[in-house]
């Protein structure tokens, strides 16, 4: 595949590599660093569209940009390294408005350095890591934040040669970042076939196209992305109540109306869950269940998540769970909302 994407004669540009909308599929994009700019193409083609905007330190030299999946929600999205100081930046969004993870690994001051990011561990998110070409050397992490030592750390190539740019990728498949996805979704297949995962009447559909094509291929079909961490919360959910019947996700997969304003179910549909029973317990009729299906979620989902219904019974105070406007009591509604973390999940 040969195309032409940005601008040319520019020899400052930086590419990135990445899948920004979670097809399943990556493209190209490039930073320039003069002002900060990113342009992630559509495709890989030279007649790609891209989505620019305008996020970190302008005309700083010292700047590496660098994409990943951070929070294992099966998009990717930019960052970067700044070598004076060995700080990193990984946003939680690719837009103008973007927050970040900050946080400083590797030798500050080095401008020799190379960051590289890659899923180290195969467990569905990306993390950072950086090279150092005088001694050949790989300093890895398995998360993202400050750590006094790296978790993987060795030497790979000629040692002392400084043209050497460092990549990371999947080379066998053993652990691509879809293979998560797949993992949970085969997990939820078993659980649907034991009769554990059921789907309100008439949304049966939301197995079909949103779970099945996760489980026997790793992704989702176009408009049918769910984010993996919703899946995860899903299927421990379903293994410590017993059961769970879901009424809504992915919305627009299922032909649903994603016309409201105020709802993740309609601008972020892949964020957003809602069920109507737990364990064999109708929510609407069991205040007990609905509070002890929340506090469950809550302990196990980041923070910046979301939780309706307050307005249906008393609520406890949540660590993780903030309340989000959804007032029919014959749900119960959980979405991701601003959260960047992942899921502690287990299985």
């Amino acid at each position: 595949m040969t195309f032409n994407f940005g601008p040319a004669g520019n020899t400052t540009v930086q590419p990135v590599v990445g899948d920004w909308d979670g097809d399943g599929k990556d493209t190209v994009g490039f930073y320039v660093p003069s002002n900060a700019s990113w342009h992630l193409a559509s495709s890989n083609s030279s007649t790609a569209t891209s989505t620019a905007f305008v996020w970190g330190t302008p005309a700083n030299a010292n700047v590496r940009a660098v994409a990943g999946d951070w929070n294992a929600d099966g998009k990717d999205t930019v960052g970067w390294y700044l070598q004076s100081n060995a700080s990193w930046h990984l946003a939680t969004a690719n837009d103008d408005s973007a927050s970040s993870l900050a946080f400083t690994n590797g030798p500050a001051g080095d401008t020799t350095v190379l960051p590289v990011t890659g899923d180290w561990d195969g467990n569905g998110g990306d993390s950072i890591g950086w090279y150092k070409p005088s001694n050949a050397s790989y300093h890895l992490t398995n998360t993202n934040g400050n750590v006094t030592s790296s978790d993987i750390n060795f030497n790979f190539g000629p040692t002392g040669n400084s043209a050497i740019v460092p990549v990371a990728g999947d080379w066998d498949g053993k652990a691509a970042p879809s293979s998560a996805v797949q993992a949970v979704a085969k997990r939820l297949v078993a659980q649907h076939e034991a009769g554990k995962l059921q789907f309100m009447d008439g949304r049966e559909v939301t197995y079909q196209r949103e779970i099945l094509p996760y489980a026997n291929t790793g992704a989702a079909p176009a408009g049918c992305r769910v984010d993996i961490r919703i899946l995860q919360a899903l299927a421990m959910a379903v293994d410590r109540f017993g059961s769970v019947r879901v009424s809504d996700i992915g919305r627009p997969c299922i032909d649903l109306d994603i016309n409201c304003d105020i709802s993740l179910h309609c601008y972020d549909p892949a964020k957003a869950i809602d069920v109507t029973y737990a364990g064999g317990i109708k929510l609407q009729d069991s205040a007990a269940q609905r509070v002890a299906y929340l506090k469950f979620l809550d302990s196990i989902v980041p923070a910046g998540s979301q939780g309706g219904q307050f307005n249906c019974t008393a609520m406890p105070s949540f660590s993780n769970i903030r309340s989000v406007r959804d007032v029919d009591c014959s749900h119960q509604h959980f979405d991701l909302g601003s959260a960047t973390g992942a899921v502690r999940y287990s299985g």
